[in-house]
């Protein structure tokens, strides 16, 4: 997958049709109103009949364990929730460091569920709105009149 923002398939499509009438990306980029480089990586990222991002190699250290490996981990450990992360690490044959970093994204995956959306403060959706504080005194106010 491509990283970052995945573009719109018929878009990718138009600079694909661009592309072979026009010849080159700086042509594309202009008429689209993007640098060349945007064009370019356009071209070389997406598959031109799909419009679809291409599948790209993941960068970085292969991970030790699999999904699979991790939740029957995860599993384990509730099961028996007496042992150390040591203990635990040494049954299931993985580093504790390596176990302990699984344990931290699990957790952080439960928080980002568990996290409710941010509430209206709109009284006709059913929530009353902040209340509002008294401000500092204004000109206006007959509290500076003397």
């Amino acid at each position: 997958m491509v990283r970052g923002k995945v573009m719109d398939p018929d878009l990718v499509k138009a600079v694909f049709r661009l592309y072979r009438r026009e010849g080159t990306c700086r042509k594309v980029a202009e008429i689209f109103d993007k640098s060349h480089v945007w064009a370019n990586k356009i071209l070389h990222n997406y598959d031109e009949q799909t419009g679809k991002p291409k599948i790209v190699k993941p960068k970085g250290r292969p991970r030790k364990t699999t999904a699979a490996q991790d939740q029957g981990t995860i599993a384990f450990m509730q099961q028996n929730p007496q042992l150390s992360t040591a203990e635990v690490a040494s049954t299931v044959q993985i580093a504790p460091r390596t176990l302990q970093r699984r344990l931290k994204e699990q957790i952080k995956k439960k928080k980002e569920q568990k996290l409710p959306k941010k509430a209206h403060r709109d009284p006709a959706v059913g929530e009353s709105p902040q209340p509002t504080l008294p401000g500092p005194p204004t000109m206006a106010n007959e509290e500076w009149s003397s």
